[in-house]
């Protein structure tokens, strides 16, 4: 969505072929003038070469409400600080050296190299314009006007930008008059040629143009694009997604999600608009939630979902992102969270500032969603593509003639020049074992786990390779730590780990032996087992009774086992009170018994 149509004036130009109504033939790109500075870039920004492959139409497109007004003679131009027809320009297509309004030089740019240039009407939210179409009068005042500037100017049409109306559209009736009207003052201003008209609009405002003769329109530009806010709508109330998917990728169960294929054209192309005549619009710009690292997660206020500059994200890859390609949406993003803060630079113009440790994912274009789309609409018999804006996609960074490189992936695609898609690396996506924890001596445990862009896993222990997802069951004696790595076209991913647990056997029972020695295996209020150094209880002797053997002297604390009294047996003799915990030691002909306090038994 142009967001900022209603607070700055624009020129844009649009790329486009000679080949009028020839299938996937409309190659384009918009050319904003809300920069325009000594030190902005200017016509040139796109080499000449890159305007001869990308072929053709380029349509500059005054943006806003300042070239309607409403007295007559209802067209204006735009009169702003920026304004492109006062604004002056030199390049190299100025022979003389001297210096001409911008749009003029942008004008002898595209025709130099063949296209055409155009300039819009409105912006986004056509309210102002909605006024005049009411009054056939003011109506018949403005395109008359609208048509003799852009001829005076050696223009090549209008674009009449209506792709978001934030009240209520005129009436399908109105906005068939209006257009009529005006192919009839373009077609007067352009003889003998045939000026150009184009209709811009949003994805699914097919009803509002239901009565619009078809041949009164020579192209509908379709922005297909701002998916992740449903024009205006945060998805599901806030949830990430893609900016602008060819497909719907899978699990989006109750979001109102849609995609290009979905949307917008098919249903014009249903209706009876020639498909030749429908435009696909894709972003040459990001678009980046902070606090998600995946799709469908939420990421919070929207204040965390901003528009970036294409030419920012990789600084995104150099601190914490990956970078991944959705064979379903067919659609590039770079997810992660942040190894350290990092700042990406805006469309607005400022910077949009990620924490350290904070979660981002950004999606965007590049030349394989490119040429995705590029394929589908040629296969479908569409008439072309075009990128909003230039704007967004300028490197400064990038060497001459490839200032705007998501603009020379798109001629590279018109030219054929054929890309695979980029190879993702494996991931373990999950590996658990089940059960965790397995009783003394172990027992099956079996192991799962899942991967994505992988040919095969690797677990540690287990012989062989093993499908990139799927489980298998092994037997544990000990406890083990098990590790999982994937391998595919994309190289090896990191290892994903999964432990199981196994108990420790309980001590054997104390029993009596010929040496007169209660052997190892029993507690002594500590749990199972006998304490640190206590190897055995030995048979009471003339003085103290059963003495606690250890491996070098006596347990710590404890003096004896004292003879039995007539409740509980044999005390446990301490240097100083009973051992923590033990009450007693019971002697019969087989077992000594350890009593605690409370008299219940914890180890024959």
């Amino acid at each position: 969505m142009k967001r900022f149509a209603l607070l700055f004036v624009l020129i844009l130009s649009l790329v486009l072929s000679t080949c009028e109504l020839c299938p996937a033939q409309v190659v384009g790109t918009y050319y904003a003038d809300w920069s325009l500075s000594p030190v902005s870039y200017g016509p040139t920004h796109i080499a000449p070469g890159e305007f001869t492959a990308l072929s053709s139409l380029n349509l500059v497109v005054e943006f806003g409400d300042g070239n309607v007004v409403a007295t007559a003679p209802y067209y204006t131009v735009i009169g702003g600080g920026a304004d492109s027809t006062k604004y002056r320009y030199s390049d190299y297509y100025n022979p003389d050296g001297r210096w001409i309004p911008w749009q003029d030089s942008l004008a002898r740019t595209v025709h130099r190299v063949g296209g055409k240039v155009l300039i819009t009407i409105q912006a986004v939210d056509p309210t102002a314009l909605k006024t005049i179409q009411a009054d056939s009068t003011k109506t018949d005042a403005f395109c008359f006007n609208a048509a003799q500037y852009a001829k005076r100017r050696g223009l090549d049409g209008l674009e009449v930008d209506e792709e978001y109306w934030q009240s209520a559209a005129p009436s399908n009736a109105t906005l068939a008059t209006f257009y009529r009207i005006l192919r009839r003052r373009v077609d007067e201003a352009f003889l003998p040629a045939r000026g150009i008209i184009v209709l811009t609009t949003g994805r699914s405002s097919m009803s509002n143009y239901s009565n619009v003769n078809k041949s009164d329109v020579d192209y509908v530009f379709f922005m297909l694009y701002d998916y992740q806010w449903v024009w205006s709508v945060p998805l599901n109330a806030a949830v990430s997604y893609y900016f602008s998917p060819l497909n719907l990728p899978s699990g989006g169960t109750g979001t109102n999600a849609a995609s290009i294929v979905s949307d917008g054209p098919a249903s014009w192309a249903a209706a009876g608009w020639p498909k030749a005549k429908c435009i696909f619009g894709i972003p040459a710009y990001g678009f980046m939630f902070r606090g998600a690292s995946a799709l469908w997660q939420t990421y919070g206020a929207s204040s965390n979902a901003s528009e970036i500059l294409s030419s920012s994200i990789p600084v995104a890859l150099l601190n914490g992102g990956t970078q991944r390609w959705d064979s379903v949406a067919q659609e590039p993003c770079v997810a992660g969270t942040a190894s350290k803060a990092f700042s990406l630079k805006s469309t607005s113009g400022g910077t949009v500032s990620v924490s350290s440790g904070q979660k981002f994912f950004i999606s965007f274009e590049n030349q394989q969603s490119l040429q995705a789309k590029y394929n589908y609409i040629k296969a479908q018999g569409f008439g072309g593509i075009f990128l909003y804006d230039v704007g967004g996609d300028v490197d400064p960074s990038k060497p001459g003639g490839t200032y705007t490189p998501l603009h020379t992936a798109l001629a590279a695609v018109v030219s054929g020049t054929v890309v695979p898609p980029p190879v993702n690396p494996p991931v373990i996506t999950s590996f658990t074992t089940v059960p965790a924890t397995l009783p003394p001596g172990g027992g099956s445990v079996t192991l799962s786990w899942a991967s994505t862009d992988a040919l095969s896993v690797a677990i540690s222990g287990v012989s062989g390779t093993q499908a990139a997802s799927g489980s298998i069951t092994v037997p544990v004696t000990a406890s083990q730590t098990f590790s999982a790595t994937a391998t595919g076209a994309g190289g090896t991913s990191a290892a994903k780990t999964a432990s199981v647990t196994v108990a420790a056997a309980p001590p054997s029972p104390v029993t009596y032996d010929s040496a007169g020695t209660y052997q190892a295996g029993y507690s002594a209020g500590y749990g199972v087992g006998f304490p640190a150094g206590v190897s055995s209880v030995h048979k009471p002797d003339s003085t103290l009774g059963y003495s606690l053997g250890l491996a070098a002297g006596k347990l710590i604390g404890a003096a004896s086992v004292v003879c039995p009294d007539s409740v509980k047996g044999y005390a446990l003799g301490l240097a100083a009170g009973k051992l923590q915990g033990a009450a007693a030691v019971k002697l019969d002909s087989i077992h000594a018994q350890i009593y605690l306090s409370n008299g219940t038994i914890v180890k024959e």
